[in-house]
This record gives structure tokens, sequence and C-alpha cells, in this order.
């Protein structure tokens, strides 16, 4: 049976060794996706351009392209002879599909937050906003307001859910369209209302 870890190890490396030749490097890197924390928590938004897993997905893809397009399929082989050269296309069109999703993201820069309205003083969000389409977006008076649930994650940013006094679920908004730092939002909001539950769930 071939041993493909040595093969596949293959285009891996060859993958890391463009990254750190033509990518930037990591501080600037972080500079590109890097996003001031909002002064005031309940007026906040981010876009893609501004978000670094657009930019990883669109990085990692040229590079994996890149590589692909540097290897012979029929060199592509282990120290044992044995080749398997079905992965330089498979590895190429991974990279393509990865790629071209991080760059439509850059492209079309859809935008996401939530902010307090001044006038009605309801809270509003949205996801998915560019210039042409307002996207996917709610708001609620937060009087109506009935708890904010939190539910942990073992990785990643916890999950972050918006109930009104019925427990109905508020649809589009989640952790994605307030800071980063969750515990200075919900501590601004819970102190402004406080009527609001704050549920965790582990």
């Amino acid at each position: 049976m071939i041993e493909y870890r040595h093969v596949a190890a293959t285009i891996t490396k060859s993958a890391s060794d463009t990254l750190a030749k033509y990518s930037t490097s990591p501080t600037t890197f972080a500079r590109m996706a890097w996003h001031p924390g909002p002064k005031n928590h309940l007026s906040y938004e981010r876009s893609a351009r501004t978000d670094i897993r657009a930019w990883a997905m669109f990085i990692v893809g040229a590079v994996f392209v890149f590589a692909a397009l540097s290897i012979d399929p029929q060199d592509n082989c282990n120290e044992a002879g044995e080749c398997a050269p079905w992965l330089v296309p498979i590895a190429f069109v991974m990279g393509a599909v990865v790629g071209i999703g991080g760059l439509a993201q850059l492209i079309v820069n859809p935008r996401r937050g939530s902010r307090i309205d001044p006038e009605t003083g309801a809270l509003l969000w949205w996801q998915n906003r560019v210039r042409t389409a307002s996207g996917d977006e709610g708001m609620i008076d937060p009087q109506y307001i009935g708890s904010i649930r939190i539910v942990k994650q073992s990785e990643g940013s916890d999950e972050v859910h918006l109930y009104d006094r019925s427990g109905v679920r508020q649809f589009y908004f989640d952790e994605e369209v307030i800071p980063t730092d969750q515990e200075g939002w919900i501590k601004v909001v819970t102190e402004k209302w406080p009527h609001i539950r704050v549920e965790i769930v582990p």
C-alpha cells in the first residue's frame, strides 16, 4: 500500500516555503486585518477587509495554488519512489476554492455590526451589508429584551444569542455583530438596562 504521508508532505512543505517567501511578515499581516476596539461598545461595525479570516483564506488559498502549479504531478513521489500525482490537482482545486472565497469577501467587503438608534433608542444589528443591499438585519427596543445567552465554546469565540421577554430568539443577532470584547459589551448593556438577564450555557 502506498504511504501517502510523505507525498502529501511535499505539497505542504512547498506551500509553507512559498508562504514564508511571498507573504507579508506576521506583524504586517496582523496590521492588515487589525481593527481597533470600539470606544463606544454600543456602536460597532466591522468589514471583511478588517477581518483576519478573509485575508487568511485568500493568502492560504493562493499559496496552495502556487505550490500546486510549481510541482510536476509526475514528480510528486516519496522517498520510496511511490507517486501520487493526483494530490497535486486536488491541492490546486482546494486552494482555488479557498482563495477565491477569501478574495470574494475582500472584493464585496460585507459589513456587520450593531448600534443604538439615536432617534428611537432601539438596538439595531446587521450582517452581510454591502453597498447595494442592506443585508440581514433586525431591531428591538432594549426594554423588550429579556435575556442575553452566552454559549461557551471550547475553541473560538463564545456564541451570543439575544431573546425578547417572550423567549423568542432574535434573528441575525449573534457574536459577529458585537465587539470581540463580549464581556465589555454585555456589561455596558446590562448596566444601561438592568432588567436584562445574562444566561451562561457551559
